[in-house]
């Protein structure tokens, strides 16, 4: 017999109850219990997680594993995997909704717990050379840098809205008479997540012009 016939059970309880929440139940539960933790490998839990899916596509019932799974299994990889496109899933407006919040929790929980193979997903929304007369910069009262020239970036870091300056200092002008610098720092100006990497991972990311 194999891995899917053995909890065959699961599989008809996630298939057949009609409450979301005991739906979730089961499938957690499973999950969390210490001796199937023991007893399944890698691949047996990916085998059940993607039956169950396919038998409920339900988006938060796939996330809440998606997060018991990186947590109780270390499957970092495979859980990012599983909350990467939301549209794969069904579920009414709570249910998406649980989607997106748990999908960032599984996104920060791997990257801090799995960092070189899941690196944070950063998108870019906005890159622009700012002044200080530069009317953009003056709409946000609360940046204040005092210097010539930034490069402003707005984006989300593991769905994260984040705002982030590469403030440019110590001017010089060549013999042509244009303005360079000598060095430049970044500024964290705006975070809402809890990922004490964040500035640095952001930092190395527009660096290596990385992010998307």
């Amino acid at each position: 017999m194999g891995i899917i016939d053995d909890v065959q059970p699961l599989i008809e309880q996630v298939r057949d109850t009609t409450d979301p929440d005991e739906v979730i139940f089961y499938a957690v539960s499973f999950f969390t219990t210490e001796k199937n933790l023991k007893e399944l490998s890698d691949d047996d839990c990916i085998q059940i997680i993607k039956k169950l899916i396919e038998v409920n596509s339900d988006a938060q019932l796939a996330a809440e594993i998606a997060m018991v799974i990186a947590e109780k299994k270390g499957l970092y990889s495979f859980a990012r995997q599983i909350v990467s496109d939301k549209s794969k899933y069904t579920g009414d407006d709570w249910s998406l909704t649980q989607f997106d919040e748990k999908r960032l929790e599984v996104l920060s929980f791997t990257t801090i717990h799995d960092p070189e193979n899941c690196p944070p997903e950063i998108i870019m929304t906005y890159d622009e050379m700012i002044g200080p007369d530069n009317p953009i910069r003056n709409e946000w009262d609360n940046i204040d840098w005092e210097a010539l020239e930034v490069q402003f970036f707005k984006g989300y870091y593991n769905g994260e809205y984040f705002e982030v300056g590469r403030v440019y200092e110590d001017p010089y002008e060549d013999d042509h008479g244009e303005t360079y610098y000598n060095s430049y720092y970044f500024e964290l100006e705006s975070f809402g997540g809890y990922d004490d990497n964040a500035l640095e991972n952001i930092k190395e990311s527009i660096n290596n012009s990385s992010y998307r």
